[in-house]
């Protein structure tokens, strides 16, 4: 499929403990339309993701359930192909999205950047939560105007770190849309999704597919008239792998046991 071959950049936002639901938020006006105008599917979790938070970032990373035994990563399989990546996030979920994201491997691998926001002391008398996240928007946006990377990634924790969740969605709709504005801009795509909903027996989560190519398209008989809480689940988190490398052109590796969502 052509269209899914060499979007540049192709950029994976994780909004880490989002669950599926809170898209029913009347407020979440950027992302409500994402789900109108392009694919949307709802993922499972594993309930083991809930005590053991980080086996998520390992799942999305490798393409394999938590119980496979490989080192195949995504990261691995990008930078074979000669391809260039950047991997941002705060200081809390910085682990997550570089060590555990590529199958707890310590070492980057070539042309892959990991970039890591610290607070400074002047951030901790705001609310370093939205600062922080206002921070690395601005540098992912910069970033994509180099025009340089092939693939991003960045990790979004405001639902982890706020009381008010449904705020902390509103205060991301907003700077999720700058992000995608940017990213198509330059005809390249977008998927957003998180790594847990933090729900037991229930831990369904978002994925979009956004980029010109896909718009008003379904790659699955997904019914936009459905409400979000009644979608049913179309695959596993450990899918996100193989569909970016789908994305990409790339073929996946004999490890990764998962497959492509699209």
């Amino acid at each position: 499929m052509n269209e899914f071959i060499r979007l540049k950049p192709l950029c994976l936002i994780i909004i880490s403990g989002l669950h599926v639901d809170y898209l029913s938020n009347s407020k979440i006006n950027n992302l409500k339309a994402l789900i109108d105008n392009y694919p949307f599917l709802t993922l499972s979790s594993s309930e083991k993701n809930i005590d053991k938070f980080y086996n998520s970032y390992v799942e999305l990373g490798s393409g394999n359930p938590i119980n496979e035994d490989n080192r195949t990563s995504l990261a691995q399989v990008i930078s074979d192909a000669g391809l260039s990546q950047l991997h941002l996030a705060d200081t809390e979920s910085y682990a997550y999205i570089t060590y555990f994201l590529n199958n707890r491997n310590k070492l980057r691998h070539n042309k892959e950047i990991w970039f890591k926001n610290s607070l400074s002391k002047f951030d901790f008398r705001l609310d370093s939560t939205n600062t922080t996240h206002n921070k690395l928007t601005k540098k992912l946006i910069k970033e994509i105007n180099r025009q340089y990377y092939d693939f991003i990634v960045i990790n979004y924790n405001n639902l982890l770190l706020s009381s008010n969740k449904i705020k902390a969605l509103n205060n991301l709709d907003k700077k999720i849309k700058d992000v995608v504005d940017t990213i198509l801009s330059f005809n390249g795509a977008v998927l957003i999704t998180s790594n847990s909903g933090l729900i037991k027996s229930n831990n369904r989560v978002p994925l979009f597919l956004i980029s010109k190519a896909w718009k008003n398209k379904s790659f699955i008989n997904y019914d936009c008239r459905k409400k979000i809480n009644k979608q049913i689940v179309n695959g596993d988190i450990s899918q996100i792998s193989p569909t970016i490398l789908k994305i990409l052109g790339l073929s996946k590796p004999r490890g990764m046991k998962t497959n492509s969502l699209i």
